[in-house]
């Protein structure tokens, strides 16, 4: 163990350890769970092109990376999941660096310790494996942000101004929750000196309109969407429900607290338990850097907490997990709290023994779940073999135009835009976001779902759902045709499509979706 931990000392180890990890999660995915999970297929949907939003709930900068990628490396299940892994792999990276900057040159074992200690966010070390797309990306630049604030403050310097702007532009279009550290930071930034005289400058007028050139084309596009940005935030916060205004408070108070400690779980315990120095008045000490970076950071959380408060008393009882990737900073605060003698070196080991089991317990139960899904999966979407749906389909005369496609209870739209590439792809779950036609595609529509024996639709609804997205008028007592695939490594189970397909100039079976 102290081998380990006098690696762990060096930069180039950390980067390595973080890259061996994150290899070992894509090498699982991409060989033993290759489909699409419900966040991962959304974004397959919004990359069939570049637009200036294209879901009100969710800001659209994961979705133009992507779009970028793409065009270069071709679009793929196993594209999309190397990079969903990699800003995974950047949340550690660029705290570890956060962590370098604010405790000093003096303390390398630390910095890995705390750029590390994401792998105890069960959300990290789990969820994001197959979840998250925005909130991530969201969670890299609540770093970042706090990375560039520090060093605008340390030399003041014209370029720090602008990347600040960068920064806090982009970091709008990650999520909008972003707005909310944003706004935390820069009012507990101004009850401190130094922040105060480095933000009270001209130069900030280049953060500023750096930072509003970024986000007015998505801004302007969102007022456009007004009307759809009301019921997509009511519905997600759960605001408006049939309730006392006391009774939702409540719920909304009690929901937040469960987000945050489901967020901070088990990170929270083990730090409690191995460094409980922390939670009483640091001692001071002679690098005043540190003393005001965790000033700093433990009023910006008490801003983001008065925030989110404002949000319940405001009707919002909704809280998830994911939307607390703003208290990220959480672990490098704790360390700012610790002295010399508290950090003794038997403490430094048990948690560093404790990181490095759960980076191993991370890879190790991922493998475990890929091994085990075939016998005990219930939905099994990550072993839903759409290459083999798509040999069908395309055996059955599909050969390109609009797919409309049924969303649950597995992501079929999004996995199905990974294999046409010559056609459209709509999805029920996004009805209004209907991209244009690839420039060689023909008229035909597809209609699919899962059967509705197996949780997916009947015509009924499909049928309601082509008027919508193409016009079409199609009877709801319509034939519907079926086939079915076996799961991957499930041979004895099988998943049942149904569709329709129409096809231009068939009068049997008409219609022209171009």
């Amino acid at each position: 163990m102290s081998k380990a931990l006098h690696l762990l000392q060096k930069p180039l180890a950390v980067h390595l350890l973080v890259l061996t990890t994150i290899m070992s999660y894509w090498l699982i995915r991409i060989t033993l769970l290759p489909a699409l999970g419900g966040d991962e297929a959304e974004q397959v949907l919004f990359t069939q092109s570049l637009q200036w939003g294209y879901d009100v709930t969710n800001p659209p900068l994961y979705s133009w990376a992507l779009v970028s990628i793409f065009a270069v490396l071709g679009k793929s299940a196993e594209v999309l999941i190397a990079i969903k892994l990699m800003v995974v792999g950047l949340l550690y990276i660029t705290l570890y660096h956060a962590a370098r900057i604010t405790l000093g040159p003096d303390r390398p074992l630390d910095w890995a310790l705390v750029g590390l200690s994401p792998v105890l966010l069960f959300v990290v070390a789990w969820n994001a494996i197959f979840s998250y797309s925005h909130s991530l990306l969201n969670g890299v630049f609540v770093v970042l942000s706090f990375i560039a604030l520090l060093r605008l403050i340390q030399n003041g310097a014209w370029l720090w101004y602008a990347v600040l702007g960068v920064i806090a532009g982009l970091g709008v279009l990650t999520k909008y929750s972003y707005v909310m550290f944003l706004i935390a930071i820069l009012v507990a930034g101004f009850t401190l000196p130094q922040v105060r005289r480095a933000l009270l400058t001209p130069r900030i007028l280049i953060t500023i309109a750096i930072a509003f050139i970024i986000v007015t084309p998505h801004g302007l596009w969102l007022i456009s969407a007004s009307a759809q940005m009301h019921d997509a935030v009511a519905y997600k916060m759960q605001m408006g429900k049939d309730m006392s205004y006391i009774a939702g408070v409540g719920k909304g108070l009690w929901n937040l607290v469960r987000a945050a400690f489901a967020f901070l779980s088990p990170l929270w315990l083990v730090l409690l338990v191995v460094f409980p120095a922390f939670i009483r008045k640091p001692a001071p000490t002679t690098d005043h850097h540190i003393d005001f970076a965790s000033t700093l950071l433990a009023r910006t959380f008490l801003g983001v907490v008065i925030l989110m408060v404002l949000m319940v008393l405001g009707g919002a009882t909704q809280f998830r997990p994911n939307y607390l990737f703003l208290l990220i900073l959480l672990p490098l605060w704790v360390f700012t709290r610790l002295r010399v003698e508290d950090m003794i070196d038997k403490r430094r080991k048990i948690y560093g023994g404790v990181i490095l089991a759960g980076l191993a317990i991370s890879a190790l139960g991922l493998g475990v779940k890929a091994v085990s899904d075939p016998w005990n999966c219930k939905k099994c979407q990550h072993l839903v073999d759409y290459p083999a749906i798509a040999t069908e389909l395309r055996a059955r005369g599909f050969k390109g135009g609009s797919i409309l496609a049924h969303w649950y209870p597995n992501p079929l739209p999004g996995n199905l835009g990974l294999e046409f590439d010559e056609a459209r792809i709509v999805s029920t779950k996004f009805p209004t976001l209907t991209p244009p036609l690839p420039s060689d595609a023909n008229g035909q529509c597809l209609l699919i779902a899962i059967s509705a024996d197996q949780g997916g639709s009947d015509m009924v609804n499909l049928s309601a759902q082509a008027k919508k997205a193409f016009g079409l008028n199609i009877a709801h007592d319509h034939p519907l045709e079926r086939f079915s695939v076996p799961y991957l490594r499930m041979p004895g189970k099988h998943i049942e499509i149904d569709y329709v397909l129409l096809t231009p100039g068939q009068a049997a079976n008409q219609a022209d979706c171009r």
